[in-house]
């Protein structure tokens, strides 16, 4: 398991937010591009870019110089940028990719809009698109930046869209999501049974984890639990993860 740092960006700050409410959120550098560049230098493979003004707001403008010089700067970097937040249209995706994203996070897309998102999959291919999957309480799906509950199971989510042809899922409990009250091991856990790691070749799932990882204890436990990738974002800024980590997970 590799540990992938979150930096969370609202009006071209980096901040960390609850449970997905903008109210919430805590700024904690207004210099996101430094914020990569020592992630880059601890040696981390892969960064967790989210665009929260795309995400949430619906705005594509603020954000969009900063996250052009992040793309450029780590274009031919050991470090690649995952890129989520607002990718609604198979032209913003395939913009992104060609701009040196190394990987991008689809959403709501997948329900509003199965086509686009099956045909970014297909040109970007399976190595460079990850799928969010999101849930709540009853384990439903939640898309629209968490306002509209799908009428679907987040298990039955991921054997579906795992059957169209993607492969790499990001799972937020949204309860757990910026607490620091450790992650949803006993959902993670069920998901991790439905297809096990032992399985290869194209039907290998590779889950990504997020929300709630608050301690190294629970990185343990994760890995344990075979889960590809621990997405870390509070912690990290709060201190209750060391930095140091960074190096020993990304090995």
């Amino acid at each position: 398991m590799i540990i992938v740092p979150a930096i969370d960006i609202l009006d071209c700050k980096v901040v960390r937010i609850r449970q997905g409410q903008v109210s919430t959120a805590k700024v904690y550098s207004d210099n996101p591009l430094k914020i990569a560049e020592r992630f880059s230098d601890l040696g981390v493979r892969m960064v967790h870019v989210v665009d929260l003004n795309a995400a949430i707001r619906n705005d594509d403008e603020k954000n969009r110089s900063l996250i052009k010089e992040l793309l450029e700067s780590f274009a031919n970097a050991e470090m690649g940028i995952q890129l989520a937040g607002g990718i609604r249209s198979a032209e913003k995706a395939e913009k992104l990719l060609d701009n040196g994203a190394r990987r991008i996070v689809l959403s709501s897309i997948a329900y509003n809009d199965f086509d686009a998102a099956s045909s970014i999959l297909f040109s970007g291919g399976k190595e460079r698109v990850v799928l969010a999957l999101d849930y709540d309480d009853e384990r439903k799906v939640r898309t629209h930046g968490w306002a509209r509950q799908e009428n679907e199971k987040i298990e039955a989510a991921l054997a579906r869209f795992h059957s169209t042809g993607f492969s790499q899922f990001l799972l937020t409990s949204i309860k757990k999501d910026g607490m620091l009250e450790g992650p949803d091991l006993d959902t993670l856990k069920s998901l991790r049974k439905l297809f096990p790691k032992e399985l290869a070749g194209e039907r290998e799932v590779r889950l990504i984890a997020s929300g709630g990882i608050s301690s190294e204890v629970d990185l343990k436990r994760l890995s344990e639990a075979c889960i590809d990738e621990a997405i870390v974002g509070k912690a990290i800024y709060e201190g209750s993860i060391n930095i140091s980590l960074l190096s020993l997970y990304n090995h």
